[in-house]
This record gives C-alpha cells, structure tokens and sequence, in this order.
C-alpha cells in the first residue's frame, strides 16, 4: 500500500511540475492587474487595464513612420520603464501594435507596417538591458484590424497605439 501511495504522490508532483498553463480566470487577471498597476505607477503615458485577453499595458503610439525605421527616443523611454518590470515577471507577453494607416512615402498593407513597428519593440525588448527571455515574447501586427472600441471607461482611445498583454497563469502568477 505504501508503495502504491508514493507512486500517486510521485505522479502528482510530475503533473504539479510541468510547464505553468496560462489562463484567462478573473482571480488570476486580478492578481496579475495589481501588481502590474504597482509595478508601472511611475512609467508616464502608460495606462493598464483588465481585459478578457489580460492584462493589457497601452501606450499611444505618437509617430508612427518615424518608429518604423527604428524606435524614437521618446518611445523608448517609456519602453524601458515598462521592460524593467517586464523582465522581474515570468509571464508572457504579447506585443501588440495597432495602426490606422499606412503614412505617405511607406509601401505595403497597413498590418505589414504595424508589424514590422512590433518587431522593432521586440528586437528593442530582446537586445536592451534587462533583456527580457524570447520564449516569453509573442510579437503582432493588427493594423486597422482591431480599432478601439470607444466606450466611457476605455480611457486611452488610440487608434495608433501599442498595447503589451500580460498573460496570467492559473495561480495567480
């Protein structure tokens, strides 16, 4: 019997062990949210939120064209303030940037724009200290796909913005 039991056991702490499941339960996104809340209260121009996908961190994305060739010195600085938390975390995070247009002198869909501005805040994320690990970084580029829906509690309202969901696992992580 005592054999039998340990098995149980041993088997339930291989099962416990493996690779956290991430989650979109309303306790996890609520645990998640308060310390993300805390952990950027001092990155200016940066608004966090609790969506069903996550935790969402927006930030408007002021010029477009010009971190299309490479990141502004003011987009940066708030990219850093947001990464120092980003790297003390082992969540996931999805980089999400949304454009409404293509600007003028710029060729390609407006999603190919919009995703090679996120390759550059990822290659930004990977290459800058704290690096932040590559497995936990998922890059996109919706364009005009996924507009704002403008409601009274939504806040930011940009139609050109980048928006970093933090993914929250089951236990609260």
């Amino acid at each position: 019997m005592k054999k039998f039991v340990f098995l149980i056991l041993f088997c339930i702490q291989i099962c416990v062990s493996a690779e956290t499941i991430y989650v979109l339960g309303e306790a996890s996104i609520n645990n998640t949210y308060e310390e993300v809340k805390q952990g950027l209260s001092a990155c200016e121009g940066v608004e966090v939120k609790k969506e069903i996908r996550g935790v969402v961190v927006s930030l408007e994305l002021e010029n477009p064209k010009a971190n299309y060739y490479h990141l502004t010195p003011e987009l940066k600085k708030k990219l850093i303030c947001i990464e120092y938390f980003l790297a003390k975390i082992k969540n996931p995070v999805i980089i999400e940037v949304h454009t409404d247009k293509v600007p003028a002198g710029i060729k390609g869909k407006n999603w190919e724009f919009s995703s090679v501005i996120a390759g550059n805040i990822g290659d930004f994320f990977l290459k800058h200290k704290p690096a932040i690990p590559s497995d936990r970084v998922y890059l996109v580029g919706y364009g005009e796909f996924m507009p704002v829906i403008n409601t009274s509690n939504n806040g930011g309202n940009y139609s050109n913005r980048i928006d970093i969901i933090i993914r929250s696992s089951i236990d609260g992580e």
